[in-house]
């Protein structure tokens, strides 16, 4: 992952990369999944460029803080987050689809460490049957 101008992209090769990943990630819009803002393909290099904001924290890394553990709110902050993670899982669910990759370094955190976002959508699948009825 390279970070510059508030913007992080991460470069992968185009065969770890399934092609209704990129299709699908794009057209996600949910206060709690990271967009994509763009994801240009450079077939004779064979690799493609996923461009996204700049996130301070995942999950993992917030909860270690020395900041976050003196918090007197920070178990009510936690769940807070937890919170906002099924609402993007729920999201995705609705629309048949599954993160398959979900941990906490791939659930970021905002600058203000108001909302959390999930991210890293490697894995993404689209459910072949109804998820949960």
């Amino acid at each position: 992952m390279q970070r510059k101008n508030g913007l992080v992209v991460k470069i992968p090769h185009l065969e770890d990369t399934r092609e209704g990943k990129k299709k699908i990630w794009i057209r996600l819009r949910h206060e709690n999944i990271v967009p994509l803002l763009r994801c240009p393909v450079f077939r004779p290099l064979n690799f493609c460029c996923f461009e996204m904001r700049v996130n301070k924290l995942d999950l993992f890394n917030a909860v270690q803080q020395e900041e976050y553990l003196e918090r007197p709110d920070a178990l009510e902050q936690l769940k807070t987050w937890l919170f906002q993670v099924f609402c993007g899982l729920d999201f995705l669910r609705n629309r048949q689809l599954c993160h398959m990759d979900l941990k906490s370094e791939n659930v970021l955190i905002s600058k203000r460490s108001t909302r959390a976002m999930l991210g890293d959508f490697s894995f993404l699948s689209q459910a072949t049957s109804r998820i949960g009825q």
